[in-house]
This record gives structure tokens, C-alpha cells and sequence, in this order.
């Protein structure tokens, strides 16, 4: 609810049974208050967004924010120009699967 968005099923059921933290290849905010990844404290501060994760260079992946509600749509925001964009993972588990597990598959 601070956020100002309802997340997506996939993401919260994520961090209920796994929480947030270092998984292999990617970064995943938590819900812990108490975290230096916490969710609150790693938004971009862009407009209609709400970060998930970010991509080591300053840059973060995000959900798409319509009707307060959060997206299970992927885009990374660029930190330097401020703009969106779509990348290829359809959804939030996708990215866990291909971004966080990617030594997993070779």
C-alpha cells in the first residue's frame, strides 16, 4: 500500500516464499522493512513505475503501474534518460528464470 500499487500475484507470492535478496544473477527487493534491498527504499522515483530489481549499472526493472495496480510485465527504466522500455521477459518469473537462474541452464 505505500507503494501506491497492488504488486503482482507472481512477485508476492515470491517474496512470501523466498523473500527478497542475491538469487545467483539478479537482485530481487524484499518487503523487510529492515533490508538495505527493500522495496520502499529502491524506487527510481519514475512516475507509474515500481522497481523490482536492478541491473548492477544504476538502471532498474520495473513493473508498469495501470489503475494502481502493478503489471506482470517487465520494462527496465533507464536511470540516465528517465524513459521506459519493454525488454524480453514477458513476466516476473521469467525474469527470475532467465535472469537469476541463467547459470542453471548452461
Amino acid at each position: 500500500s505505500e507503494l501506491g500499487a497492488r504488486l503482482p500475484d507472481d512477485f508476492r507470492w515470491f517474496l512470501q516464499e523466498f523473500g527478497g535478496g542475491d538469487f545467483a544473477f539478479a537482485t530481487i527487493y524484499s518487503a523487510d522493512p529492515g533490508s538495505d534491498l527493500n522495496l520502499l527504499r529502491n524506487q527510481p522515483g519514475a512516475k507509474g513505475l515500481i522497481a523490482f530489481s536492478d541491473d548492477g549499472t544504476g538502471d532498474s526493472f520495473v513493473f508498469p503501474v495501470e489503475d494502481d495496480a502493478c503489471q506482470d510485465r517487465v520494462l527496465v527504466w533507464d536511470h540516465e534518460s528517465g524513459d521506459s522500455r519493454p525488454t524480453d521477459y514477458a513476466s516476473f518469473l521469467e525474469f527470475v528464470v532467465r535472469v537469476a537462474l541463467q547459470a542453471a541452464h548452461g
